[in-house]
């Protein structure tokens, strides 16, 4: 029996004691891991179950994270026949356990994680032990991300259809006429947002500001930073597991796609980041707006390897069609104070409260590789001390000077594949196992004959 390993954070038999003790009514429990996609799979266990995975883990076959987004298998990973889809064992990661007060049975749920021995080969496609390792190589020069997370997503009503200009059908968002910042959209749904943050209460997520966003049944929430990225991260996947499902609850459906709607605005997810040191000491803070000089060597960083990450930030075909000129999504690779047009802005605060937020990432990418990536782009940046090119001043769709990034599904996995960067940083396993996932996916979507397809071309 191991359960533990002094890389991981792994939870104590002891817990789930408590935990049964404390909570007679909870007859269901929901594990679950998190892929290359992000996407959560895993299994329902009774009650009498649930202790054993915490003494002897639950086997879950290697090809689970080999899997694409539709659930499909990809071979290339060598996830599969190549180990003869063998079990690997996964644990539960401690303090995980959370009451879902939506379900009609009491249920809860437990986060598991990939062994790194036991869980071998699969442990090597595990998204959450990707950025586990990158933040241990922080940690030996005392780095310590300070990090929150910001999803943007539409609440869409699927008893009503919106017709496109293209003539294609969808489910129209709840609040048509809602308007940006409008609290109406909130005030309309009170008990729906109420039911929300009642969740949230009771899953120990914090929880902070809700706005209606730029389009119609657009929504972001925040939640608060911490020193601690792996718990900010399953904090992240935890909040919008909850939304999703309270929504069904209420008859909506919840999308995090990165452009659910050709005519209205994409949803992003926004890394707000900062360094500290062992004291929780601000290493970015500065009376300059722009921040530290540690903070422009990161910042250079994330721009230099810009390019080379947009496979991660933008995992899905759908994700590309954000990035469209006077959009929020930013176009260009560069950085300003208080510029909601650039691709890493510096928030307007106190001097000690100086971090950066990256806006490149749709709300359809997978937190724990997209934070991995960031912070390597921002190591790599500090290590070698790169030089910030000059501020962006304005709007940078209009500045044809600005340096450009290429938002081509095919394009952006080929410089993935070619970075030496990623490569080292995130694993070489794990960097030749998301490429595989992604160049499938990729193909296939291409391949697909749609709708407009034929709305288009049909009678040429």
């Amino acid at each position: 029996m191991i359960n533990s390993h002094p890389q991981t954070d792994f939870a104590h038999p002891e817990e789930i004691n408590t935990f049964l003790s404390a909570h007679p009514e909870i007859s269901l429990f929901e594990i679950f891991l998190v892929d290359p996609n992000g996407v959560l799979r895993g299994k329902w266990l009774k009650r009498e179950e649930v202790a054993a995975i915490y003494q002897e883990g639950r086997p879950l076959p290697a090809s689970i994270h080999s899997l694409n987004t539709l659930g499909e298998d990809v071979v290339e990973t060598g996830l599969i026949w190549d180990v003869a889809d063998c079990d690997c064992r996964a644990y539960p990661i401690a303090n995980s356990i959370r009451i879902q007060p939506w379900r009609s049975l009491p249920t809860a749920s437990i986060q598991i994680m990939m062994h790194p021995t036991e869980g071998m080969p699969a442990y090597s496609g595990d998204p959450r032990g990707v950025l586990l390792n990158l933040l241990q190589r922080l940690a030996i020069d005392d780095l310590i991300p300070d990090i929150a997370i910001e999803y943007e997503f539409y609440i869409i009503d699927p008893t009503k259809k919106l017709a496109s200009q293209k003539g294609t059908p969808f489910y129209a968002p709840l609040d048509e006429l809602n308007q940006v910042y409008d609290l109406n959209g909130i005030n309309n749904n009170e008990k729906f947002f109420t039911d929300i943050y009642r969740s949230c209460e009771e899953q120990r997520l914090p929880v902070r500001t809700a706005i209606s966003e730029y389009g119609p049944g657009q929504l972001e929430i925040t939640l608060e930073h911490q020193a601690n990225a792996l718990l900010a991260v399953d904090q992240a996947i935890a909040l919008k597991h909850l939304i999703k499902q309270v929504a069904r609850k209420y008859n909506y459906l919840a999308t995090f796609m990165a452009k659910p709607f050709s005519e209205l605005s994409g949803s992003g997810m926004h890394q707000h980041i900062s360094l500290v040191d062992t004291h929780h000491q601000n290493l970015f803070a500065s009376e300059r707006p722009s921040g530290s000089e540690l903070m422009h060597h990161a910042i250079a960083g994330i721009l230099q390897h810009a390019q080379e990450c947009v496979a991660i930030f933008c995992p899905t075909g759908n994700s590309y069609k954000r990035f469209q000129s006077l959009s929020y999504a930013p176009t260009h690779n560069n950085w300003g104070v208080n510029n909601r047009t650039v691709s890493v802005r510096i928030p307007t605060g106190s001097s000690q409260s100086r971090h950066l937020e990256h806006r490149i990432c749709g709300a359809d990418a997978n937190p724990y590789i997209t934070l991995a990536a960031t912070l390597a782009c921002m190591y790599q940046g500090i290590q070698l001390k790169l030089q910030l090119p000059p501020e962006q001043k304005g709007n940078a769709y209009d500045d044809a000077s600005c340096p450009t990034l290429s938002f081509q599904w095919q394009e952006a996995l080929d410089h993935f594949s070619k970075s030496t960067l990623l490569e080292s940083m995130l694993g070489e396993s794990f960097h030749s196992i998301y490429h595989k996932i992604k160049t499938q996916e990729c193909k296939s979507y291409n391949s697909q004959v749609t709708q407009l397809d034929h709305g288009w071309y049909f009678n040429i």
